[in-house]
């Protein structure tokens, strides 16, 4: 996607300095995020009179335990909340945005004046890329129904505790059977 962006860029473009200002810019985020994660992290463990490793482990309870239970703390917590959880909404698009704009810029460069003559604009373009990108997210669903409802979990499980020596646990057989379907599901809807 990098290279998408960057060929929107005019050809006598000064690389150097938006390399150096991107790279500022991050770090400096960076840092100033890292120093609220920790403060909020060591704050919270001197509250519950505890060490800062059995405040949070690694990965996504930073961002949805933490820091909803550090914004309850502050004032107009609510909005805070709202803010937060928005900033990561667009976070989420904003990637989402980067992956179609790759594919997008690939076709409008390939085959230019097709695109012109049979979508009209920029945006059916894109509409059509989302749509196609859904259809093709459906066999997701159906080769997890296939492969747990008809083939079963039982012969699964039997299978790979043939493979493995280790049958799996009914967390796995829980995910394969019911979590799975459901969530991808409620992506491919919502």
């Amino acid at each position: 996607s990098v290279i998408s962006f960057a060929s929107y860029n005019r050809y006598n473009n000064e690389i150097l300095v938006d390399t150096v200002a991107v790279s500022v810019i991050n770090a400096v985020t960076s840092l100033i995020v890292g120093i609220f994660a920790f403060a909020t992290i060591g704050n919270i463990a001197r509250e519950h009179s505890t060490n800062i490793e059995n405040v949070i482990n690694d990965g996504p309870g930073l961002v949805f335990i933490l820091y909803p239970q550090a914004m309850a703390h502050m004032p107009f917590s609510n909005f805070w909340a709202v803010l937060f959880f928005f900033m990561l909404l667009c976070l989420g698009l904003n990637s989402q945005f980067a992956i179609v704009e790759v594919v997008v810029t690939s076709l409008q460069d390939g085959f230019p004046n097709w695109i012109k003559r049979n979508l009209v604009c920029h945006e059916i373009l894109v509409l059509v890329i989302c749509f196609i990108s859904f259809i093709f997210g459906l066999p997701n669903i159906f080769q997890v129904i296939a492969i747990c409802w008809l083939y079963g979990t039982d012969r699964l499980s039997r299978v790979i505790q043939h493979m493995t020596n280790h049958y799996p646990s009914l967390y796995f057989r829980f995910c394969w059977l019911i979590a799975s379907p459901l969530l991808i599901t409620c992506v491919l809807v919502f």
